[in-house]
């Protein structure tokens, strides 16, 4: 059951990689929905950081 665990874990850090690049096309045309999506991410990393997994930083 742990590694299962551990690859959810990994797919909701792949998803907060995801919410911020969506951020990153949006800034320009949308600044409040990319500012939504990247508090997300953060909310989303924050959760798996609580919970002792690693998270993804993402290249700014």
């Amino acid at each position: 059951m742990t590694g299962h665990v551990f690859k959810l874990a990994d797919e909701a850090d792949l998803t907060a990689c995801d919410l911020n690049r969506c951020a990153d096309v949006l800034a320009d045309v949308d600044p409040v929905m990319a500012d939504n999506l990247r508090r997300a991410a953060e909310r989303l990393r924050a959760s798996l950081r609580a919970e002792g997994h690693p998270v993804t930083q993402d290249a700014s």
